[in-house]
């Protein structure tokens, strides 16, 4: 029997349209050796951020876990008159999520950062201000290759991200580590940005060990790849919320994408393999991290078209906010 006119095309409902995007980038990736993304299996560091301006002694400390309704994201604390304080969860310190609340012991946090605790100890002075971290978050591709930093001191901030996803943001020694080792070729996707312009001291994301390993970060006012050669570069750097898009092959065929630049490649970028990466600062480089990133993975080189997709879906980090190709 001949199908009436139309019923040829696939329509939105039929049972061989492609899912929505389920939010775990693992799933539209191919063989992944890791993937690590702020909105899932994000941890809050223990001790929160004092900021610089900060003139009291005190700490604040978090616990617990989010439960129900509670999503990972940017948590400020901000220290009132009379043992009050104000709390913030839209990273910029605006609109309160909880005013005016006691905090003369433990303070179980509700909303948005239900199940989450904070605990206050030392001197406190008026306008003193302090910011959530993230002592690291989970590999989603079943590898275990998780990114941690245990040192309160060089754990990133959570910001507030967008589409409801968080960020970490990295100041000049911040950084979070994976102890891994990948082969030959290997592609390295990174959702991120530079919050800085300075030349030849911002990173996004390199190799520990030795430091010569997956570099992507700003020489000469561009964003260069770089891993003990030449590197490749001739991509100007702005401050754009961007999808790089860095492979290695040990060969004059490494590539380097950002945003919806034209793929640079023809060069020899040097050998990448190190037995752990950073995201942020790397010691060894004396590179600062400088830098807000989202989502890390590492992968065969593959077609990147549903990946691609998933970043600009509702699901994903909404249409327009990631420059990709």
């Amino acid at each position: 029997m001949k199908s009436p006119p139309g019923m040829g095309l696939l329509q939105s409902g039929d049972a061989a349209a492609p899912p929505p995007f389920n939010g775990n980038y693992a799933s539209v990736l191919l063989n992944p050796y890791q993937v690590c993304q702020t909105d899932i299996g994000l941890g809050y560091g223990v001790t929160m951020f004092g900021m610089p301006g900060n003139v009291g002694s005190a700490v604040v400390q978090v616990s617990g876990a989010l439960t129900g309704t509670g999503v990972p994201g940017p948590i400020w604390v901000r220290y009132l008159a009379g043992n009050t304080v104000d709390i913030y969860y839209d990273g910029i310190g605006v609109t309160p999520a909880m005013a005016g609340a006691p905090f003369v012991g433990p303070l179980p946090l509700t909303g948005l950062r239900n199940g989450l605790i904070l605990t206050p100890s030392g001197g406190f002075v008026g306008g003193d201000t302090w910011k959530a971290t993230s002592r690291g978050f989970t590999d989603q591709s079943g590898n275990g290759k998780h990114f941690t930093q245990p040192n309160s001191s060089l754990q990133p901030i959570i910001t507030a991200g967008f589409n409801a996803k968080p960020g970490l943001a990295f100041d000049t020694d911040d950084f979070l580590e994976s102890v891994i080792s990948l082969p030959y070729p290997v592609t390295t996707l990174l959702v991120g940005r530079a919050t800085s312009m300075t030349t030849s001291s911002s990173s996004l994301i390199g190799g520990e060990s030795p430091y010569q390993a997956t570099i992507i970060s700003l020489a000469a006012g561009e964003f260069t790849q770089y891993s003990g050669g030449p590197g490749v570069q001739g991509i100007p750097a702005t401050l754009a919320t961007q999808l790089f898009i860095a492979t290695y092959t040990n060969s004059p065929s490494d590539s380097f994408q950002v945003g919806n630049s034209p793929v640079s490649t023809g060069t020899n970028t040097g050998d990448h393999l190190s037995t752990s990466r950073v995201i942020g600062a790397i010691t060894s480089a004396a590179r600062k991290g400088n830098c807000e990133v989202f989502m890390v993975a590492c992968v065969p080189p593959q077609d990147l078209t549903a990946f691609i997709a998933a970043l600009n879906s509702p699901q994903g980090y909404g249409p327009g906010n990631v420059l990709t190709p």
